[in-house]
């Protein structure tokens, strides 16, 4: 059966994949597994499940360098609910089973590196997406230098090296085939948008330009819902930067309830602070309190922000000056993809497929 019609009938019902030895690939488990990282955008939550399905597939086929590659994907399921201790211990077991398969190795030294980039060890990442690529061109694959050449320049970016990662990011766009999966084009994109915001104020006119272009061109397409909302976020916050505040916010308040509504809880919190320091340049400081109320009512304690949250709605409450600073202090203590743009971009965007 072709590996189309099998992908089809899978993204179906992936439970099916276990049940069939028609699915018992190692060319359909590629396809699988590049199904189930591309969902992690679309619906984060369900990404265990996948992972164990991704893993499960790996051990029906027998093949020990498909297994080491269902580790890994497990393994980045394991990263995207943040428990990245789980991750690490995925990952050593996907090591065992690759040996010194090339193919293998570039796959799992990059997602090891993206591990770390969530981890917020930016500089420990890029050796490993170096490996990654090294491994990728010994085994002549152009698409697996793309995609750790689109994780590389996320590090760069967040290290502060623009020039370096945006010279990436290039080279993975000349380096992806049309036939990988669109979210690693659109990781390269958004990695570019990211670059542009890291210098002076004069450059957020040009992210401005480059987010409308992106949001027309994702117009065109199905899912990457979690990726759309993460962009109207940049995005507002961009046109707060330029001076257009109305449009800015509504399109951030918008973005707000989508995260809630997908259960993005450390970024409802991260968009939360985000607005709240918009809302301190004209004293709105009981629209901080309305915002701050229904996190404390709806979300549990994430990441230990609870205190803060409330710290930050006591000073709104008595609108005090110091609301600006707590705000920026609940924003710190979250991880969250997006930069504080409010303020500059001291921690960068990035997408890290």
């Amino acid at each position: 059966m072709a590996l189309h019609s099998l992908m089809k009938k899978a993204t179906q019902n992936p439970y099916r994949v276990l049940d069939d030895p028609a699915f018992w690939t190692p060319a359909f488990c590629r396809a699988f597994f590049d199904w189930c990282d591309a969902q992690a955008f679309d619906v984060p939550s369900g990404q265990l499940v996948r992972g164990d399905l991704a893993l499960e597939l790996a051990k029906r086929t027998g093949d020990q360098h498909t297994i080491a590659k269902g580790h890994g994907v497990k393994a980045s399921a394991f990263r995207v609910v943040s428990l990245y201790d789980y991750a690490e211990a995925e990952l050593a077991t996907a090591f065992s089973h690759a040996g010194s398969c090339s193919c293998c190795l570039g796959e799992l030294y990059r997602r090891a590196g993206i591990l770390r980039i969530h981890e917020r060890l930016f500089k420990e990442s890029v050796p490993l997406f170096d490996t990654a690529i090294e491994h990728c061109a010994k085994n002549n694959s152009r698409d697996g230098v793309g995609r750790a050449l689109v994780s590389r320049g996320a590090a760069l970016c967040l290290l502060g090296q623009i020039d370096e990662a945006l010279q990436d990011e290039h080279r993975a766009l000349s380096l992806l085939s049309p036939l990988s999966p669109q979210f690693y084009h659109l990781g390269v994109l958004t990695n570019i948008a990211a670059c542009l915001v890291t210098g002076s104020d004069d450059h957020f006119a040009h992210a401005e330009r480059y987010c409308r272009q992106f949001r027309e061109y994702l117009e065109g397409l199905d899912g990457f819902t979690i990726l759309r909302i993460r962009l109207s976020w940049a995005h507002g916050a961009i046109l707060v930067r330029l001076g257009e505040r109305k449009r800015g916010l509504q399109m951030l308040r918008k973005a707000r309830k989508a995260l809630i509504h997908a259960r993005c809880d450390s970024e409802v919190i991260a968009i939360t602070a985000d607005i709240s320091h918009i809302y301190c340049d004209t004293r709105r400081y009981h629209l901080i309190v309305e915002l701050v109320r229904e996190v404390l009512e709806t979300l549990g304690d994430v990441s230990g922000a609870r205190p803060l949250l409330e710290k930050l709605l006591h000073k709104a409450q008595r609108e005090r000056r110091e609301t600006r600073e707590s705000a920026l202090e609940l924003r710190a203590a979250v991880a969250a993809v997006i930069p504080c743009l409010c303020r500059g971009s001291e921690a960068m965007a990035f997408s890290t497929p």
